[in-house]
């Protein structure tokens, strides 16, 4: 199954999804904030596949639900959804320049320093890191302009890069190492707040760091002058009451002791998303599962993904759900939880996946000198989520289901 495109002019530097809203940040410091819901209902298409584009652009989670009632085990019923999506591939998905004003909720100024280095929203606030430190300011609609113009500077060092959860922000610092963030948002039951305290950044690790995912209730630090490492967090409940969890920091595993078991030379770059963790190695790509509430033995290897452009440099990678996307100097190459492999060959400026989404989790970001190409990738429904190797396991719906009251779309 090909992945769908949907293609939007303009000169962009990031992009956003969230609650069905999509912010554009513009090369010359300006936020363009879409309706995205808007959009793919005026897409133009045919009426037996706009059911298609609603899955496939607004939301996700619909076929995954499907998934679960084991409807996909009818071969009719997985030919129709495959002919659908199909046909939507193949029609040409460009958003023209009328259909951008009339779904255009606001258009401001930024109010974050310029250029920034990565963004998330999270509990309706957008978070933007910098050379000149961490950012915030709300996006809940509820300000005169999308974002609003009231931004707070939480830290004054430069971050690579940061990603939120659990009421608290990963921060990747480059070679202050990796750090985490209490958030000041109603969540602070989930610290152990005797050594976490609040507003105040806690240094997980020194070693070199420019990237930060969650997997689970723990964080990922990724590097590419020295080994990747897990800071490990054990989940609970709290003594003064048991219906609120919180983590309590366990200890720091490098990716040299989670790929141990493999006899190959340890790889030179690894990453993580909620149950996978991965290290490229040798024109490869080690997988190991990663299972935080089993006691004993929470990380187990699975088993080599093939990287095909095995002679270019590794420049980033991300897990998302449908699979695992790796860029390398002269293409972005996404490893499908299927088996297939698509190769991007353009350029891009930037990219970014969704995996702590609910309803955009499918969708791969791709921002060019000309056009943002959002693309969706649907194959995953039909997979086996017991025995995927790439790509994060969609067996975790409860914990999806969570993710309405984190703030998390």
């Amino acid at each position: 199954m090909s992945p769908l495109k949907l293609t939007i002019p303009g000169q962009y530097w990031d992009a956003q999804i969230y609650r069905g809203r999509l912010y554009l940040v513009d090369r010359r410091g300006r936020i363009l904030t879409l309706d995205w819901d808007q959009l793919i209902e005026n897409l133009g298409i045919d009426n037996d596949l706009k059911l298609a584009a609603v899955c496939a652009f607004k939301r996700s989670d619909y076929l995954y639900r499907v998934a679960a009632t084991g409807i996909f085990h009818d071969e009719q019923f997985k030919t129709i959804l495959n002919e659908r999506f199909s046909r939507l591939a193949r029609t040409p998905l460009v958003i023209a320049e009328e259909q951008i004003k009339k779904a255009t909720l606001g258009q401001q100024d930024n109010p974050f320093p310029f250029p920034n280095t990565d963004s998330t929203i999270y509990g309706r606030r957008l978070y933007v890191s910098s050379q000149s430190g961490v950012f915030s300011a709300t996006c809940s609609g509820r300000t005169k302009y999308p974002v609003s113009t009231s931004v707070k500077r939480l830290w004054d060092a430069p971050v690579f890069a940061l990603g939120a959860s659990w009421g608290s922000l990963a921060l990747a610092a480059g070679e202050t190492g990796l750090w985490e963030f209490p958030l000041d948002d109603g969540y602070s039951y989930y610290f152990d707040l005797e050594r976490l305290p609040k507003d105040r950044p806690r240094n997980l690790t020194g070693q070199h760091c420019t990237d930060c995912q969650w997997a689970f209730h723990s964080i990922y630090g990724s590097s590419l002058k020295g080994p990747g490492v897990l800071a490990a967090y054990h989940k609970g409940r709290t003594e003064s009451d048991a219906a609120y969890q919180h983590r309590k920091f366990d200890r720091l595993i490098s990716d040299e002791e989670i790929f141990f078991g493999f006899e190959e030379p340890a790889g030179r770059y690894s990453w993580a998303a909620q149950d996978k963790i991965c290290q490229a190695a040798n024109g490869s790509i080690r997988v190991a599962k990663y299972q935080p509430w089993r006691e004993e033995d929470p990380i187990e290897l699975l088993g080599s993904l093939s990287l095909e452009h095995h002679g270019e440099a590794l420049v980033s990678a991300k897990v998302a759900l449908f699979g695992t996307v790796v860029e390398l100097d002269s293409s972005l190459v996404i490893l499908s939880s299927n088996g297939d492999s698509h190769a991007i060959t353009d350029e891009p400026v930037s990219w970014r996946v969704f995996p702590r989404s609910r309803h955009y989790e499918n969708h791969l970001h791709v921002i060019y000198d000309d056009r943002l190409d959002v693309l969706s990738l649907n194959h995953d429904y039909l997979v086996d989520q017991h025995i995927k190797l790439s790509g994060i396991s969609g067996l975790f719906g409860d914990s999806r289901k969570s993710f309405d009251s984190l703030g998390l779309y």
